[in-house]
C-alpha cells in the first residue's frame, strides 16, 4: 500500500516537472517599447495613482503604475532602460514592488538602477527570481517632493518588460 502511494507521488512529482519544464517555455508577460506611445496607465487592466504621464517612454515622478495579476512563475526578470527628465537634482528613484495579488501585501522589493542624465542607461535588468503565488509589480518613483514641475528631476523608463516562466500549481486533481 505505501509502495504505490509513493509510486503514485512520484509520478505525479514527475509529470508535474515534465509538464512544466516542456510545455511552458520563456514567457514575457508584458513589454513596453519606446515607440509604442505609452498612456498612463500603459496599458488594458493597469492601475496607475499620483504623478505619472505617458509618451514615448513612461515619466515616474511621485506616483506609481501596477500590472494586472501574473500567475505563479520562475526564473522571473524585469528589463528596462532608464533616464531621467526635468531640472535640479536628481533626488528620485525607482522601486520595484512584487506584491500579492489576493491583499496586496509586498513579496519582495527592489530599487532599479538610478540615472543621473537624460540620457538613457540601456539593458538594465533585475532578477526578481521565483514568486510562488499570482502577483503584481508595481513600479513606483519616489522622491522628496517630485512632480512634473518641481526643481528635482524624475526617472523616465522605456522598453521595459518581464520575461519568465509560467508555473502554475500542478495537483492530482489538474492531472487526472
Amino acid at each position: 500500500m505505501r509502495k504505490t502511494t509513493f509510486l503514485k507521488t512520484l509520478l505525479l512529482f514527475i509529470s508535474c516537472f515534465v509538464l512544466t519544464n516542456s510545455v511552458y517555455g520563456e514567457t514575457t508577460f508584458f513589454s513596453f517599447t519606446g515607440t509604442s506611445g505609452y498612456v498612463a496607465p500603459p496599458a488594458a487592466n493597469w492601475t496607475s495613482s499620483g504623478t505619472v504621464d505617458g509618451g514615448s517612454y513612461l515619466k515616474l515622478c511621485s506616483g506609481y503604475v501596477v500590472s494586472p495579476v501574473i500567475e505563479a512563475s520562475t526564473g522571473l526578470v524585469f528589463k528596462y532602460d532608464v533616464a531621467t527628465f526635468g531640472s535640479g537634482v536628481a533626488g528620485s528613484k525607482t522601486i520595484l514592488y512584487v506584491l500579492n495579488a489576493v491583499d496586496n501585501s509586498i513579496i519582495s522589493q527592489f530599487t532599479l538602477t538610478s540615472a543621473n542624465s537624460s540620457t538613457y542607461v540601456a539593458n538594465q535588468s533585475q532578477a526578481i527570481g521565483s514568486v510562488a503565488v499570482g502577483f503584481k509589480i508595481k513600479i513606483e518613483g519616489v522622491g522628496d517632493g517630485l512632480t512634473t514641475n518641481s526643481a528635482n528631476k524624475g526617472t523616465r523608463l522605456r522598453n521595459f518588460s518581464l520575461l519568465g516562466t509560467s508555473s502554475p500549481a500542478c495537483t492530482a486533481s489538474n492531472l487526472a
